[in-house]
């Protein structure tokens, strides 16, 4: 398997002797991550880490997929909010990206991550046209909890039309996976819908290769066996005591020691446009884990090359409070400019150069930019965007958080200021 690897770590302007301090103070909790990955139990919120060794999943996922490929399916809908959803969007957006909208290719995945009229009047008014069996659509309704605002809102709006068009069999059509524990589940199983629990104690946001996202994803033509492969072979490497060979283990030393000298924001810089999802379950990830008692730091997300043109003058020119991990992709379509009309006239240098050389280019121009400049800075470098690269890098990220958020002294797997917010909500729409 081509690994996910972490690049240019002498331009991260940390010392190997501060990164094996930050190591050697993890030794404890690197070692309590080992135990927990090799216990059979999700008895720790860092139980995600076990997610892609579970066999029952794999097979439930094995056994409803053949279920779901009947040839009539075009759409398949993930409602969520968060972490419930973001992953699996990240998933399907490096496969498929812009280009699904320019595709017949089918079934498609829609994710339906927050609370909007507009878009569901527009998902109704699409089914209107496209849509003429029950078979036609599966929802998936994800929520830990079992009381997200937003997701079951959105869950009796779509359940309501898909009702008023195909009665009782609309019923069939619907899957909810959360909790075993919330009030969510009883309801569900009283109106006979189909339900799926998810792993006791693991948080939306570690929730990536739980059934929550691999069944919509399997159920949108994605093969998640790879993307499981690829966070199998990552998990290893995460558990190694050498930051060497351990990236997630590396990146976390270096961003603690640039914080406690001032830095307070990641910049993910990714030179990939597939990978603008991860960017998004990314920000998740960083800012609601560590975002507690004072501490964190704000997730930048950017998408390169083109956020060049928007934010390159704040990162060159503004504070240098920040850190920068810049994720590239090395195997891409190799499209080349054998003969160029304007260009050579310009002298910009792109003639007989691929479209990917020239990316990389810019990037490299970029990264040399930031050493003249100082800015710490390393790279993550995706051998691709295929499924066991992305499974590799989403199970990189989330090592890192659980790694900073213990050397930051917060625990990284709760949420306890996220819950104000839902208590006011409440408290209006009881009125």
């Amino acid at each position: 398997m081509k690994q996910v690897i972490l690049a240019h770590r002498d331009r991260a302007l940390v010392s190997a002797e501060e990164v094996a301090r930050r190591a050697e103070m993890l030794a404890p909790y690197r070692s309590f991550l080992s135990t927990v990955a090799e216990s059979e139990e999700y008895d720790f919120p860092e139980s995600s880490i076990r997610l892609p060794f579970d066999a029952e999943i794999e097979e439930t996922v094995k056994s409803l997929s053949s279920r779901f490929k009947t040839g009539k399916l075009l759409y398949v809908i993930l409602i969520g909010s968060g972490g419930s959803a973001l992953g699996a969007y990240a998933v399907y957006a490096a496969r498929y990206s812009w280009a699904d909208t320019l595709t017949p290719r089918s079934p498609k995945l829609v994710v339906l991550d927050g609370l909007s009229s507009a878009t569901l009047a527009t998902l109704f008014s699409v089914f209107d046209r496209a849509v003429r069996t029950p078979d036609e659509v599966l929802v998936f309704v994800s929520t830990k909890s079992g009381t997200t605002t937003e997701t079951l809102t959105t869950y009796e709006a779509l359940f309501a039309y898909l009702h008023g068009r195909f009665g009782a069999h609309a019923g069939e059509r619907f899957m909810f996976i959360t909790d075993a524990a919330s009030p969510l589940m009883e309801q569900v199983r009283l109106r006979g819908i189909s339900v799926r629990e998810t792993a006791r104690l693991v948080g939306g946001r570690f929730s990536i290769f739980s059934l929550a996202h691999l069944l919509p994803l399997s159920a949108a033509g994605i093969d998640v066996f790879p993307l499981l492969e690829g966070a199998r072979a990552m998990r290893a490497r995460c558990l190694d005591p050498d930051p060497e060979e351990n990236p997630a283990l590396a990146e976390a030393a270096m961003l603690h020691y640039h914080m406690e000298r001032g830095a307070r924001s990641q910049a993910l810089f990714l030179f990939d446009a597939a990978l603008a999802g991860v960017g998004s379950w990314y920000r998740q990830l960083l800012s609601e884990s560590l975002g507690k008692e004072g501490k964190g730091l704000l997730p930048i997300i950017a998408v390169g090359p083109q956020d060049l043109h928007s934010m390159a003058q704040l990162f060159l020119g503004g504070p240098k409070d920040f850190f920068t991990t810049f994720v590239s992709v090395n195997d891409e379509p190799v499209i080349r400019l054998s003969r160029t009309e304007i260009a050579e006239h310009l002298g910009l240098g792109i003639s007989g150069k691929s479209v990917s050389e020239i990316g990389h280019a810019i990037l490299a121009g970029v990264r040399d930019t930031y050493g003249e400049r100082k800015l710490p800075f390393v790279d993550a470098v995706l051998p691709d965007v295929k499924e066991r690269s992305v499974g590799q890098f989403l199970m990189w990220r989330m090592f890192m958080v659980m790694y900073l958020g213990k050397l930051l002294g917060v625990n990284a797997f709760d949420q306890p200021d996220v819950e104000v917010y839902k208590t006011e909500t409440r408290g209006y729409l009881s009125r």
